[in-house]
């Protein structure tokens, strides 16, 4: 397994702080390239959770499912976007539907963008080790 260091930045993805992330997984390069694959399937999937959540005007459901985004979000070294997650989830706890709709196309955006990013890393890397 590659360890963390200069091989940690093998590439940049926009939101993310790549090094960061690496050293959560403890500092293994290929540990985090798991972790960044389980992050966007499971991201791609929640967006369609997220989105059910506030047609069926379920607030704690959605509070759980930004919550478990927020985490995960933090572990791969996308602050920002766990930061915007954490205002959420307490927003969906408070029940501030108002809130959620104010900010949520854009947080589901940014986790869009983020995912795109973190595909394009998956295959660049991919691409790497060939």
């Amino acid at each position: 397994m590659k360890e963390g260091g200069e091989s940690a930045m093998w590439v940049e993805i926009e939101g993310v702080d790549v090094r960061k992330g690496v050293d959560m997984s403890g500092g293994l390069l290929d540990l985090y390239i798991e972790t960044l694959a389980v992050f966007h399937g499971d991201g791609v999937m929640k967006i369609d959770e997220i989105n059910t959540c506030l047609e069926t005007n379920n607030l704690s459901l959605y509070a759980i499912y930004v919550h478990a985004l927020k985490s995960a979000a933090a572990s791969i070294g996308a602050e920002k976007l766990s930061e915007t997650a954490k205002t959420l989830e307490i927003a969906g706890d408070q029940e501030d539907l108002n809130f959620i709709q104010k900010h949520n196309e854009q947080f589901l955006s940014d986790l869009t963008r983020l995912l795109n990013n973190i595909e394009d890393a998956l295959s660049a890397y991919g691409d790497h080790k060939s």
